[in-house]
């Protein structure tokens, strides 16, 4: 299974810069608790187990990028990681 988080730009026929994605095997597909999209460069899964498990998957800004475009995409980070970070173990990847 394929999750991805530009694919509603790339839905609607707008270019998509930026997207970062998720592969699950079918056979976890009853394990899956929770895919959020965030942004085009942030989302997370959760997966049921003993212990709920969230993975984050990031797409950061390069240096070109605006400081403003980097400060948004840091925040939101830092968000997630603090909401999962109780109760739960937080798995964090980079595109």
């Amino acid at each position: 299974m394929w999750y991805f988080s530009g694919g509603e730009l790339a839905a609607k026929g707008e270019p998509c810069y930026h997207g970062v994605g998720i592969i699950v095997k079918k056979e976890l597909k009853s394990y899956i608790l929770d895919v959020e999209t965030i942004s085009e460069r942030l989302m997370t899964i959760t997966l049921r187990g003993r212990i709920p498990i969230t993975a984050v998957s990031a797409y950061a800004p390069t240096a070109i990028a605006t400081a403003e475009d980097k400060d948004n995409v840091y925040a939101a980070f830092k968000i997630i990681t603090r909401k999962y970070r109780k109760g739960n173990h937080v798995c964090r990847s980079r595109s």
